[in-house]
């Protein structure tokens, strides 16, 4: 019986994590690209849960089809952010970097409060609660739905970047600007174009979440934290190690929910974050960009 509970937590921790890594890739495309980490990148998310909530409160349609309305929405509100604040602190000092992204965050969860208050919303379809099972495991219909189109949109932008132009000229800034810039990529077109991917697929990941999660104003601080771990531990800017990375943060979360307890979870996984930094800082991949 302890046996199949570890299994069952395994198995929950790399459907979960599949998650974490498309979370992730984002923000680490984002990093990799200009060099500039976004504390605001969860609350961009927090926007894509809104934003599908909304809709599917209005029109009643499955959230998983109004990922073609969320994504687009957070590409467009990626590319306004940058071209407006962004902009404006890229090559910058790394505390004007920190102090407008912060700002930003506090900005969009205030906004969110004052627009929508503090009331939990969640979307609600006839699988919601539908569960299925392999043997001793089983499984969330939702949470599972999310897992799958979490890794075709993380492989489908994996091969986005590494063979069509555009994400090889991503690449090529991430490597090395100055080069890149001989070979007449234009940097700043680059820096725009990441952030704003970077914020479609968190927003992605939003429309996936609230079909099995609660959404609130303030969401986005707690994931973006997730986000930052996965990251360090894949290797900042190594989409790569996203990918790895999420899956093994999910079973570290689920076992150690099992062994000391639900609410001690994200200790174990600060706790990760803190042994990365001090035996790993370069994380999984570290030492690739992209």
């Amino acid at each position: 019986m302890e046996t199949d509970l570890i299994i069952q937590m395994v198995v929950s921790g790399i459907v979960i994590g599949g998650f974490y890594s498309l979370m992730s890739i984002g923000l680490s495309l984002i990093f990799g690209v200009t060099k500039m980490i976004n504390f605001a990148h969860g609350d961009f998310m927090m926007l894509g849960m809104y934003l599908t909530y909304w809709i599917w409160h209005s029109t009643a349609m499955d959230p998983y089809l109004l990922l073609l309305v969320t994504m687009p929405t957070l590409f467009l509100l990626g590319a306004l952010v940058y071209k407006v604040l962004v902009n404006r602190v890229i090559g910058g000092i790394g505390e004007q970097q920190i102090f407008l992204t912060v700002g930003l965050s506090i900005f969009l969860q205030n906004l969110a409060l004052l627009s929508w208050t503090a009331t939990y919303r969640t979307v609600t379809t006839a699988y919601s609660m539908a569960i299925f099972s392999a043997g001793p495991v089983t499984i969330s219909v939702p949470r599972f739905l999310a897992f799958i189109c979490s890794i075709i949109l993380a492989v489908a932008i994996t091969l986005f970047l590494r063979f069509t132009k555009t994400g090889r000229a991503l690449r090529a800034t991430a490597e090395d600007i100055e080069a890149a810039m001989l070979m007449g990529i234009k940097p700043r077109r680059m820096f725009m174009l990441s952030f704003a991917i970077g914020s479609a697929l968190v927003g992605g990941a939003g429309t996936f979440l609230v079909s099995f999660y609660y959404t609130w104003p303030t969401i986005g601080a707690m994931f973006t934290l997730l986000c930052f771990v996965t990251v360090v531990l894949g290797g900042l800017g190594s989409i790569v190690g996203c990918l790895i990375a999420g899956p093994i943060l999910g079973v570290v979360e689920g076992l150690g929910s099992l062994a000391l307890g639900a609410e001690m979870k994200l200790v174990v996984l600060y706790a990760v974050f803190v042994l990365i930094l001090v035996f790993r800082p370069k994380g999984l991949m570290g030492r690739r960009m992209l």
